[in-house]
């Protein structure tokens, strides 16, 4: 009467089923109706010698995020933006993310301080050292004082912002700050950190 199949062993209604072939859903989808439950791999053979931390996929989303520039204060101080565009997917615990972000007036931010991005969909994983890099594949009206500068980024343990760095030195990057980004700057990031 509801549109269930319901299966049972022994008059008793089973807690599990083992299906033997394949099963094919010619319409609709295989749906987890219990959060962090999924695809179970761990029949498989793994890869290398290691011991594999999960072989559960339990998370699939996709959607957009609203990139937005910060100083320490980690607050919006009356910025505003010309382009604000931020996608990403999220396949179990890895989050692939793209962004392009553009600003028109920095507002109030302390232009000494140093530069984030806001507004990443998920916090970072919260492990020693763990720093993952992101892209930052181009940089529009920047005012970074000296020519062939590069601009790097990273997201910083148990976080939900990307750090701009500056490459302006043989030892390696420091910190961007916010008049180094400038206003009518703009960056275009591309990467993926772990949840």
């Amino acid at each position: 009467a509801t549109g269930e199949l319901q299966i049972n062993d022994g008059g008793v209604l089973a807690t599990a089923a083992i299906i033997t072939n394949d099963l094919t859903m010619t319409n609709g989808n295989v749906v987890m109706a219990t959060a962090g439950k999924g695809i179970d791999f761990s029949a498989q053979t793994q890869s290398t010698s290691y011991t594999a931390a999960a072989e559960v996929l339990n998370h699939y989303e996709e959607g957009s995020w609203t990139p937005l520039l910060q100083d320490n204060s980690r607050n919006d101080n009356s910025q505003t933006y010309t382009t604000q565009v931020g996608r990403y997917t999220r396949i179990g615990n890895r989050v692939f993310i793209t962004a392009r972000m553009e600003v028109n007036s920095l507002g109030s931010l302390t232009t000494s301080e140093t530069a984030v991005i806001a507004g990443l969909p998920f916090t970072s994983l919260n492990a020693t050292s763990y720093q993952p890099a992101i892209a930052v594949g181009r940089g529009d009206s920047m005012n970074l004082g000296t020519a062939g500068f590069n601009v790097a980024a990273h997201i910083n343990a148990n976080d939900s912002v990307i750090s701009l760095n500056l490459w302006d030195g043989t030892a390696g990057s420091s910190a961007l700050s916010i008049a180094e980004l400038s206003a009518g700057g703009g960056v275009y990031l591309d990467g993926s950190y772990q949840v």
